[in-house]
């Protein structure tokens, strides 16, 4: 027999204009804004450069410039959300994120949750989907697409293929 979730534990994570919303899960750690360095010639805006994390430089990402939009002032709110790189490209397996403020703890149940559709971004925005939470309109984020995008302006020793057969 199935068991069935009736609550996710998310973080709503506060970015220009709007909420992105992800498993508690999927943050690594918060900490304060610092400059990034190392941005490669060839990138496009929404890849900022590297931030240090943990003694290692790891990609910073603004996502509202992933999608279209500009980069945000950073403010005395302006904060890093590191994540958790999945596909197993990056190394170390970190996104770093601007965000403008701490992301804080909900419980996602299904009785304040329902679909929202997509988001009006373009079609190359990294946006699995937006829901309707609440008095919350949060975007689920497609971080496996901005591991995928980072790999071409990350120099080879960045990125680590991991063995899928093995």
């Amino acid at each position: 027999m199935t068991e069935r979730i009736e609550d996710v534990y998310s973080l709503l994570v506060p970015i220009s204009g709007g909420k992105l919303i992800v498993p508690r899960s999927a943050v690594r750690e918060v900490m304060g804004y610092s400059l990034p360095h190392g941005r490669p010639d060839n990138a496009p805006e929404w890849f900022m450069g590297m931030v240090r994390w943990e003694k290692q430089s790891v990609p910073l990402v603004c996502f509202e410039a992933a999608c279209g939009r500009g980069i945000p002032e950073s403010s005395s709110r302006t904060r890093i959300t590191y994540f958790h790189a999945l596909k197993g490209w990056l190394n170390p397996p970190v996104i770093a994120v601007m965000t403008q403020g701490y992301p804080y703890l909900v419980r996602v149940t299904e009785g304040v949750l329902s679909g929202g559709g997509k988001p009006d971004l373009p079609e190359h925005a990294p946006v699995i989907t937006q829901i309707r939470m609440a008095n919350e309109r949060p975007i689920v984020p497609d971080l496996e697409s901005l591991e995928e995008r980072l790999r071409e302006y990350l120099p080879e020793r960045e990125t680590a293929m991991v063995d899928q057969e093995g």
